[in-house]
């Protein structure tokens, strides 16, 4: 996180740690999955994980922000709070999807996705945009009346 805030990341390609995946992870690569099982899989994610992220995203700008206000370089202190207005965004985009999982009816959810799609959350920054598949998986709940399996 601050070395994105501050610079940027470089990929190291020796291995330096065990990574493992399980059958249940709701990340990572979907390769070896069909379409169908990629849909399944994404139909667990609901409120109660879009909330989390939330809360990580808001917690990771209040990090940053505070550590904005004490650095002695001007420069970092810039990126520091530049890089917390953007974990802001990232929280408001997932609380605002949170709400579309845990509304009920159409009308309801319809109104929180059409916020999302009006402040960029979709197709915005890289860094906070959702994406086209989150754009597609929130539409269908609107109408679908999927609520959260969480």
């Amino acid at each position: 996180m601050l070395a994105n805030a501050l610079g940027s990341v470089h990929h190291i390609a020796k291995p330096l740690v065990l990574y493992r995946r399980h059958d249940a992870t709701v990340t990572g690569y979907y390769e070896t999955k069909s379409l169908g099982e990629r849909i399944a899989l994404s139909r667990r994610v609901g409120a109660e994980r879009y909330g989390f992220m939330a809360l990580v995203a808001r917690e990771s700008a209040s990090v940053l922000k505070a550590l904005a206000q004490s650095a002695a370089n001007p420069k970092w202190s810039d990126k520091l709070l530049r890089s917390g207005t953007l974990f802001e965004k990232l929280a408001s985009n997932y609380a605002i999807r949170e709400d579309i999982y845990r509304k009920r009816g159409s009308k309801n959810k319809l109104a929180s996705f059409m916020k999302l799609v009006a402040s960029q959350g979709y197709f915005g920054s890289a860094f906070y945009s959702l994406g086209m598949s989150s754009f597609f998986k929130d539409l269908v709940c609107c109408f679908a009346g999927q609520t959260s399996i969480e």
